[in-house]
């Protein structure tokens, strides 16, 4: 009776082993699998340099939450929104490492540039309580620290800073006589596209953002690509929020701009008490114009 006792204790325990064995294995293998898709989700395949035309950015800001937004000091430039590890055919990775949090102090030989041409256009807004560097940091830098020319807070914004100096679209733009205007009259995704290009020898993408109040489309970033040795290359293959599509290509046309339509690049913020305004008809639509005038004037 005792041996019997002894022998159901004994197969219990090796059940109880067993089932303690198997559960650290399928434990383990959860764990490998999370770390193995965090590694997966942390890599990425370029960088996005993001340019952003402060006129558009505050008028969007004020739209969606009627707060006032800032501009820089010196009127009549662009600025950066921020420098984005990319993985073509998608979006992010973003927010790869804890361990390096924002240092405020870190930047205080740049700070003066930053407010400048890093400007929080939004005054904080969502990112109130940490600011705007500090959320483009550990959102974005702690992906990019990944290259030793970017793994500090001062190399990733200080590279930023080099690049916008380098390929200042204000001027790109100027040089094509595609400059901002207090009027309706706008501008084709096709020629700001072509002007970045015949400039830097690279496509870019445009990025536009839609007004609900004038339903006019304005121009909102310009972003180039760089490799992961910062050599400027295509920005073929990246992807746009859904929020923003559609998004259409044609030749070194990459883009969510309406498709024919022209776009507004403001030379001051819109009032918030802005309405649909008319805008000058595109060139079809003209020369359409003239043919039914001619032909009126023939067959009178």
């Amino acid at each position: 009776m005792n041996r019997a006792v002894n022998r159901n204790e004994r197969n219990i325990n090796v059940c109880t082993v067993l089932i303690a064995a198997t559960l650290l294995l399928l434990c383990s293998i959860t764990l490998i699998s999370r770390i193995q898709k965090l590694n997966t989700d942390q890599e990425w395949d370029i960088l996005l340099f993001v340019q952003r035309w402060p006129n558009t950015a505050c008028m969007e800001w004020e739209e969606k939450d009627g707060k006032n937004c800032t501009l820089p000091k010196k009127s009549g430039h662009w600025t950066i929104h921020g420098v984005w590890p990319t993985k073509l055919g998608t979006k992010g990775p973003t927010f790869c490492n804890g361990s390096l949090p924002f240092n405020d102090t870190a930047l205080d030989d740049i700070k003066d540039d930053l407010n400048e041409y890093w400007t929080d256009v939004e005054l904080g807004g969502k990112h109130k309580k940490d600011g705007f560097w500090r959320h483009e940091w550990v959102k974005h830098g702690t992906c990019a620290s990944a290259l030793e020319t970017l793994n500090s807070e001062e190399k990733y914004f200080k590279q930023a800073l080099a690049w916008l100096n380098d390929y200042n679209m204000m001027q790109v733009l100027m040089f094509e006589q595609i400059h901002p205007t207090k009027t309706a009259v706008g501008y084709d995704a096709v020629s700001i596209a072509k002007a970045v290009n015949d400039a830097v020898g690279k496509n870019p993408f445009i990025h536009c953002v839609h007004d609900t109040k004038t339903r006019l489309p304005f121009l909102s970033e310009i972003r180039l690509c760089f490799d992961k040795n910062l050599v400027l290359i295509d920005c073929d293959g990246t992807k746009v929020d859904k929020r923003n599509s559609p998004l259409w290509q044609s030749g070194s046309v990459l883009t969510n701009c309406p498709k024919g339509k022209l776009i507004m690049y403001p030379s001051n913020v819109p009032p918030k008490t802005r309405r649909l305004a008319p805008v000058a008809p595109e060139p079809s639509l003209l020369n359409l114009y003239k043919c039914i005038v001619f032909l009126q004037w023939f067959t009178s």
